[in-house]
C-alpha cells in the first residue's frame, strides 16, 4: 500500500469570485471576505487503484489577499460531493469547516488545508466504491456568522485527494 494523490481539475467558478494568480501562472479564485464564493471540479471517476476501505482526504490551497495582522480569525470552507455510483445512484456528503487563520497571515504564505470531518480526514472509509464518479465543490463562506477573517482569500482551483493506493507502485492506467 502507497499514498497517491490525484488533483482535479477546475470547471467553473461558482458564487460570487474573481479570477486571480498567485505569482504568474498559478490560477485562484479570489472571495471578499463577506462573499461566498469557490469553484467546482469538473467530475471524474475515482481512480482504479483507490483502496475503498481507508479513508480519502481532500485538501484545498488558500492564501490571504492582503497582509493581516489581526491574530485569532476564522476562514469557514464548505466542502460539497457529489457521488454517482455505477448502478445510477446519487448521494450528497457535506460539511463546513471553519478554519483558524494563521496569526500575522501574510500573502506568500499559502496554506495547505485538510477539509476535516472531524477525524483527520475528509471520507470515511468505504464512503466510496469502485467505478464512482465525483463531482467537488470547495468555498469559502464569508456570509457564517463564524467568518470573521477581515481579507479577501485566494482560493486555489483544483483540490488534492490523498489516498491509499491498492499497489506498491503507480499501478494506475
Amino acid at each position: 500500500m502507497a499514498i497517491a494523490r490525484l488533483n482535479t481539475v477546475w470547471a467553473r467558478n461558482f458564487g460570487i469570485v474573481t479570477d486571480q494568480f498567485l505569482g504568474t501562472a498559478l490560477q485562484a479564485v479570489r472571495i471578499a471576505a463577506t462573499n461566498l464564493g469557490g469553484f467546482v471540479a469538473c467530475p471524474f471517476r475515482i481512480p482504479p487503484c483507490l483502496d475503498v476501505s481507508y479513508p480519502v482526504r481532500v485538501y484545498l490551497r488558500l492564501s490571504t489577499a492582503a497582509n493581516s495582522a489581526i491574530n485569532g480569525q476564522n476562514v469557514v470552507l464548505q466542502f460539497r460531493l457529489t457521488r454517482l455510483q455505477l448502478a445510477g445512484t446519487r448521494s450528497e456528503i457535506t460539511f463546513d469547516q471553519t478554519w483558524p487563520a494563521p496569526n500575522a497571515w501574510t500573502t506568500a504564505q499559502t496554506q495547505r488545508i485538510l477539509l476535516d470531518a472531524g477525524n483527520n480526514w475528509t471520507l470515511d472509509p468505504a464512503a466510496l466504491a469502485d467505478g464512482d464518479t465525483l463531482g467537488i465543490r470547495t468555498n469559502r463562506n464569508g456570509t457564517a456568522a463564524a467568518d470573521n477573517y477581515a481579507q479577501a482569500t485566494d482560493l486555489v482551483i483544483s483540490a488534492e485527494l490523498e489516498y491509499t493506493s491498492r499497489c506498491r507502485l503507480n499501478c494506475c492506467p
